[in-house]
């Protein structure tokens, strides 16, 4: 299976930061919980951003 070039960027930063893995996860393990956690962050961003556009909208009417 082809991965992203997401994928490798990451698999690229978990082979340089050399990252202490305490639960044994696999490298795929720990893209997928990266991407998950980002997705979140990225998600929640875009939310905190809507609702500020939404207020300076409001502002300047």
């Amino acid at each position: 299976m082809k991965k992203s070039r997401f994928e490798s960027f990451l698999l690229h930063l978990l082979s340089k930061a050399e990252i202490i893995n305490p639960t044994g996860a696999s490298k795929e393990e720990m893209i997928k919980e990266i991407q998950s956690e980002l997705q979140s962050e990225w998600e929640e961003y875009l939310q905190e951003k809507q609702k500020n556009d939404e207020e300076i909208h409001r502002n300047t009417q």
